[in-house]
């Protein structure tokens, strides 16, 4: 008896992994996504906001190099050095309404390829426990016949891996929340 129930222990835990680990995978995937659309959207009137307020509306001959510089970073997709052309010609007083347009260009410049490489590797562990998850699954039969301890030891390890999960998808939370 103490073997069926080993097998449908089995049955039950690396079947659900799957299951949960996608889920929950997928509603923080489309949180990132969602974020990332978000900070898109606002892309155009945040720098239409900062070529106005650095350059000023009309460039001036002084100004021509850099704001020619500006447009052919942006159209390059050169964004980081784009803000450090911002920074150098003076960041937006806080009291300004050009500086949440600066602070969220920053924000998605610097944190977007942090977050990216964070959903990558949660993407990755996800992959490899859901992996793990329908091997196992596949010789539940055979394993439930076998010692106890290596059964016990492999429901262990997806337990453990759905916990290592779980904890990697709250600090790419923690992560956008910060930013």
């Amino acid at each position: 008896m103490h073997e069926l129930d080993m097998r449908e222990a089995l049955f039950y835990v690396f079947s659900t992994i799957p299951q949960t680990v996608g889920a929950v995978f997928a509603v923080l995937t489309a949180f990132v996504l969602y974020r990332f659309q978000a900070d898109n959207s606002a892309r155009p009137d945040d720098l239409n906001r900062l070529l106005d307020r650095v350059f000023g509306l009309s460039v001036t001959p002084g100004h021509q190099k850099e704001w020619e510089n500006g447009i052919r970073l942006l159209s390059d997709d050169r964004d980081e050095e784009f803000l450090q052309l911002i920074e150098r010609t003076g960041v937006p007083e806080k009291n300004d309404r050009t500086h949440v347009a600066y602070k969220r260009f920053a924000r998605s410049v610097r944190d977007r390829p942090i977050v990216g490489r964070a959903l990558l590797f949660a993407f990755v562990a996800t992959s490899i426990l859901i992996l793990y998850s329908l091997v196992l699954l596949c010789f539940a039969p055979w394993i439930a016949t076998r010692v106890n301890a290596v059964a016990y030891l492999l429901l262990a390890v997806g337990v453990i891996g759905v916990f290592s999960c779980l904890k990697l998808y709250w600090e790419l939370i923690s992560l956008l929340l910060r930013t």
